[in-house]
């Protein structure tokens, strides 16, 4: 069955196209006519793709190279604390090591190399960077 101005064979598509077509469709009908629900039903499932879990982030830092984790997750939520921060922890806990293994040699030669407060100052820097897109942090990991 062909269907004007689609260019394709409806009876030839799998369920799982079929389907992923109708969605397509839905989400393109919701854009044109109501653009402001659009983008927050965007927003709230790129939530859910870019959750990272404590699992999850835990796994990502251990196999961080050339270092892996220097700091846990716990380590790091005790030390945002003292600096009355209680949200965002997992990001911090990512960025923070990641900065300690793709920032060392710059640390070093400041005689920062095993600062907190250096790599705590990167990871704070890269999580609230002004001009960032959404969800730049879990984008970079996953």
């Amino acid at each position: 069955m062909e269907v004007k101005g689609v260019g394709y064979n409806l009876y030839s598509l799998t369920e799982e196209k079929l389907e992923q077509l109708c969605v397509e469709k839905l989400f393109d009908r919701l854009r044109e006519t109501h653009k402001e629900l659009y983008e927050d039903t965007m927003y709230k499932f790129e939530e859910i793709a870019y959750e990272i879990t404590q699992d999850k982030a835990e796994e990502i830092v251990a196999n961080m190279k050339p270092y892996g984790e220097k700091w846990g997750y716990e380590t790091i939520k005790e030390f945002l604390k003292t600096k009355g921060i209680t949200e965002n922890c997992i990001e911090y806990f990512m960025v923070i090591n990641m900065a300690k293994n793709d920032y060392h040699d710059l640390a070093k030669s400041v005689g920062k190399e095993e600062d907190p407060e250096f790599y705590f100052t990167l990871a704070k820097n890269f999580i609230y960077d002004e001009d960032a897109k959404p969800f730049k942090v879990a984008k970079y990991f996953l």
